[in-house]
């Protein structure tokens, strides 16, 4: 199991996560300065996504066998799931082959 807290404090443009079976989980606490595109592969697992109130972001979600939930401000539109704020955004993009994703709002 792999836990990352703070990546909103990166400061970065991108970030990529590529894993096999298991668990990631993605805390994107902290200041966010800039929009940050993030893109996450993984083939067999678990990956949980924590979000903070009013940050804008988007998830686009593509796999085979993969199973969606959501807490608190994610809401489905069209093919994505969003949160709505205001200020800097955060696009993810999941390519999962088999595996749950998680999506929490902190």
């Amino acid at each position: 199991k792999s836990i990352l807290r703070g990546l909103a404090n990166l400061n970065a443009n991108s970030l990529q996560f590529k894993g096999g079976a298991g668990t990631l989980a993605l805390d994107f606490d902290g200041t966010l300065q800039r929009d940050l595109d993030v893109s996450v592969s993984a083939a067999a697992g678990n990956v949980v996504v924590s979000m903070p109130q009013g940050v804008p972001a988007a998830a686009t979600i593509s796999g085979v066998l993969t199973s969606v939930s959501t807490h608190g401000a994610w809401t489905k539109s069209h093919r994505q799931y969003v949160t709505s704020g205001s200020g800097s955004s955060i696009t993810l993009d999941f390519k999962m082959s088999v595996g749950n994703l998680e999506l929490r709002s902190l």
